[in-house]
């Protein structure tokens, strides 16, 4: 049988930070010695953790910057140039698309994105599996998070004026290159686990293993993905179904705003692109007023983090639905401008909710999960441009009412779903016991060889 763990009197310091790693992450850590690894450096003064986000937030803001420059891009290359010849004057077009056309190629980004998505999303919420203390989850996955909307507020105006200035093809070579710088910093800087990262003060370790567990530990878990149980459970599916709402009208304001502010509102590009991303400069900022929010509810012990995580996902698509109905009525320019900035702007809340989401049923499985919830989450990027270039024909407002009223009431169907079957506990098909996490023989299920403070807790079998 399995030797019971040494006494905290007893254990050498690793061995005590061992075994409070399995503890709960509001039990006492005043017995968890601390001290500092590399205290010299100026980079130590900044927690590792914030570290990752930040690195992750800027990561992310170049996912969306090389996402929406496409939307700018096809408004220049699709635009009417005046061309004088000889003393002739005509117009002519880089590309002849028409509206459908126009839908099928801004769609088409999605078809490669479902593809390789796995990628980024699931790849964050397996760094945040084994970097982010529970209690601080939701602000620390809604850093990385808001830089999507970041991105999206700097590449829409930039990608305008870079069209203007240098031409179309200027957007994305600049793009391209900036996202190659950021992959080789990520690279340099970023650790897989706390344990292997050289400038981490043993204080910051002790409290990140002491919160976080085996993942932050490095211990192996050899246990199979439950397929079967991720189909079957309705607060997985619940995820699934509010990412896909939030996405839809996203997507759709996302890839089609730019061409709205330039059919219906009558700004050129370099103005549409910038009213464009007024939403998003909205939108990234409560994302991050959202997350910290979340976290302030769930550690004061205000609410629970089921309650949290609905409040924030559910309110959030209500009050996009109410906001989308009012632009799609609005009858000025700026009243437009206001109620989708808006309405956007509220879907900030909803990341708070549903994208923390599978770290609080399956942190395990949380790269799977949002994998898989990323995937339903993409096919609103194929389907919405394709159905509003078929529902726009003649570029006007009452066609557009139509794109809004749809994407309301889909944040609206998604808004009851997960009110009725999101959960924030852990699931039970999600847990593993305490024995198999601290030992490795061969009825295992976990190993920890690759502790720092090596496998001593564990005895021989009688």
């Amino acid at each position: 049988m399995l030797a019971t763990p040494p006494s905290s009197a007893d254990a050498s310091p690793d061995e005590k930070t061992a075994i409070k790693s399995h503890l709960h992450y509001t039990q006492s850590l005043t017995e968890i010695p601390h001290h500092q690894r590399r205290s010299s450096r100026w980079l130590s003064r900044i927690q590792r953790r914030h570290v990752v986000a930040i690195l992750a937030f800027l990561g992310f803001c170049q996912v969306y910057a090389l996402r929406v420059n496409l939307s700018v891009a096809i408004v220049a290359m699709t635009a009417n140039r005046t061309i004088i010849s000889e003393g002739n004057i005509k117009t002519e077009q880089d590309f002849d698309w028409d509206s459908k056309s126009q839908g099928i190629i801004l769609s088409s980004f999605f078809y490669g994105y479902a593809v390789t998505q796995g990628v980024t999303y699931p790849s964050i919420h397996a760094v945040w599996s084994r970097w982010a203390p529970p209690l601080e989850r939701s602000r620390l996955v809604t850093i990385a998070f808001s830089g999507s909307y970041f991105g999206t507020v700097i590449s829409l105006p930039l990608s305008g004026y870079l069209a203007e200035t240098f031409g179309w093809a200027s957007i994305f070579y600049v793009f391209g290159v900036i996202a190659i710088i950021w992959c080789i910093v990520w690279l340099i800087v970023v650790s897989e686990t706390p344990q292997e990262d050289k400038q981490i003060t043993e204080e910051e370790l002790d409290y990140i293993r002491a919160t976080v567990g085996p993942a932050a530990n490095h211990v192996k878990v050899n246990m199979d993905p439950p397929w079967k149980r991720f189909v079957t459970s309705l607060p997985v599916w619940a995820i699934m179904l509010a990412h896909f709402s939030e996405n839809w009208g996203f997507y759709t304001l996302l890839t089609e705003l730019p061409t709205f502010m330039n059919d219906v509102l009558g700004f050129d590009l370099k103005h549409a692109g910038l009213l464009s991303a007024l939403p998003y400069l909205v939108m990234g900022t409560v994302v991050q007023i959202g997350g910290q929010l979340a976290d302030y509810l769930i550690s004061n012990g205000h609410l629970s983090t089921t309650k949290v995580r609905k409040l924030c996902t559910c309110g959030a698509f209500i009050f996009q639905t109410l906001f989308l109905i009012a632009a799609a009525h609005a009858t000025s320019a700026t009243a437009v401008v206001a109620c989708l900035t808006v309405a956007v702007g509220f879907g900030g809340f909803a990341w708070a909710g549903f994208s923390v989401n599978p770290l609080d049923i399956a942190p395990q499985f949380a790269s799977i999960l949002m994998g898989l919830s990323n995937t339903v989450a993409t096919l609103p990027g194929m389907i919405s441009p394709l159905l509003t270039g078929h529902l726009v024909q003649r570029k006007t407002p009452e066609e557009w009412q139509t794109v809004f009223y749809i994407a309301g009431g889909i944040y609206l169907a998604g808004a009851v779903f997960y009110a009725m079957f999101a959960s924030g506990k852990l699931q039970r098909w999600a847990e593993l016991p305490d024995g198999e996490l601290l030992c490795a023989d061969t009825h295992s299920r976990a190993s920890t060889e690759d502790l720092p403070f090596g496998s001593g807790t564990c005895g021989d079998s009688d």
